[in-house]
């Protein structure tokens, strides 16, 4: 395994700041919050007062904020360095777009930027085509099938979910939302620690290999300069190490 690609791996395994980050941000709330109708978004609203029918006030918005831009860096950062580890042009693609998204996120919040929204479907959208499209390519791989069916799995799931919170806003939103959120998250989490635990490949040399490589042709013998004779029944000629033939007459 490449340096570059371990460092990929531990890129995607730091995206549990995600959730740490977040639970220090609610723990400052002075308001109720309910996971179940509200938004992740509402924990990186800039102002306090009501948004969307909702009322929020996150003192700590500004964390909130930091955290999203860190896990867009880290996880379209980490899908350049393992995209040879899953091999899917267009999966890597679709990450490095949902990474972008989550950036946008971040520096745009709810209630102050209307590219809030648009970055947050393509960081969540792309982000789970992207995850379908990675674990289908490595699910019938030794020691990635785990990972490849959760990624099929998550995929498949997180677009049901992200379709029903387009289509009905307004009923439980923030449970619908994070079943489309979370389940991306945790997917680069294993993700990387799977990469991390990966054994690079053992070279296993043929019978007579060299340590450059195959012999070649026209040597059969242990040493470079000693070749066979193409007479029928002949003698191999001797050589010194330089490959000159030696003198037979003695």
């Amino acid at each position: 395994m490449s340096r570059q690609t371990r460092i990929g791996g531990l890129l995607w395994v730091s995206v549990i700041q995600y959730f740490v980050l977040l639970l220090v941000v609610r723990s400052a709330w002075t308001l109720p919050y309910d996971p179940l109708t509200y938004a992740i978004s509402d924990l990186g609203a800039a102002t306090c007062g009501e948004f969307a029918g909702r009322q929020v006030c996150s003192p700590w918005h500004a964390l909130a904020q930091a955290s999203w831009v860190l896990a867009g860096a880290t996880l379209a950062t980490g899908a350049v360095l393992t995209r040879h580890v899953f091999g899917s042009r267009s999966g890597t693609g679709l990450l490095v777009l949902s990474g972008l998204g989550e950036i946008g996120v971040g520096l745009f919040p709810e209630d102050v930027s209307a590219w809030h929204v648009p970055c947050a479907l393509m960081a969540v959208g792309c982000g789970l085509l992207g995850v379908l499209l990675l674990g289908r390519g490595v699910r019938e791989r030794p020691g990635l099938r785990a990972l490849g069916w959760a990624g099929v799995a998550t995929g498949t799931v997180g677009l049901a979910a992200l379709v029903v919170t387009v289509a009905f806003p307004r009923h439980l939103f923030g449970l619908v939302e994070r079943i489309g959120v979370y389940p991306i998250l945790l997917w680069f989490l294993a993700a990387g620690v799977t990469i991390l635990c990966l054994r690079p490949a053992r070279r296993h040399n043929t019978p007579g290999d060299t340590p450059y490589g195959k012999p070649h042709a026209e040597h059969s013998g242990r040493y470079p300069g000693r070749r066979r004779s193409h007479r029928p029944g002949g003698r191999a000629d001797r050589a010194d190490p330089h490959g000159r033939p030696l003198d037979r007459a003695r």
